[in-house]
């Protein structure tokens, strides 16, 4: 009877060294994973860290640029009297300008997003692996409202100036005159 009992509790034993030594593996392996992660994490950061740097170099390089923009100067004549020179910018260069530094800008989200959404992935996969003990749930840490999102809703569209519409729809690339009705249906994609 012994040794039965004995037989039976090396059995279990050995069931409970084989299951600590798989559990150890899948620890080593997440330890693994978790390292890579990080070096993800730490490479987006650094990404983002050095944005400001790298758009306010930018900005300051477009002031020079548009200093050297005073292309024309227009005498204007209102009956029959000449006036003032006015000097014309070249608005063209400056709208494709800030449409870059808008793109930018977005890109530089889609880093922090993705060093967000990596973070979470690693919290999630760490937490179905952790049973949970006596009806205790773990959360996965919250992303921040609205990150990288430009949805918006349809009284948005209306409390919106008219020039507000036409930047968003120049950023699409779709026709900006129009009415204000007609510019907030281009948006909605009617």
């Amino acid at each position: 009877m012994l040794e039965a009992r004995n037989a039976e509790l090396e059995a279990s034993h050995a069931k409970r060294e084989a299951s600590h030594d798989a559990l150890e593996a899948r620890n080593a392996q997440l330890v693994a994973s978790n390292a890579e992660l990080q070096r993800e994490l730490q490479k987006c950061q650094v990404a983002y860290k050095d944005l400001p740097k790298h758009v306010t170099a930018q900005k300051e390089a477009e002031e020079g640029k548009k200093v050297e923009e005073e292309v024309e100067t227009v005498t204007t004549k209102s009956k029959g009297r000449k006036r003032k020179a006015e000097t014309q910018y070249n608005t063209r260069k400056a709208s494709k300008a800030v449409a870059t530094i808008s793109s930018r800008s977005r890109e530089s989200t889609k880093f922090a997003d993705e060093s967000l959404t990596v973070q979470q992935m690693a919290e999630e996969e760490q937490l179905s692996l952790v049973p949970s003990t006596a009806g205790v749930t773990l959360k996965p840490s919250q992303t921040k409202e609205g990150s990288g999102t430009l949805s918006t809703s349809k009284d948005s569209y209306q409390k919106m100036t008219v020039e507000k519409l036409r930047a968003r729809l120049k950023e699409r690339g779709l026709m900006v005159k129009g009415k204000k009705d007609e510019l907030i249906a281009r948006l909605r994609g009617k």
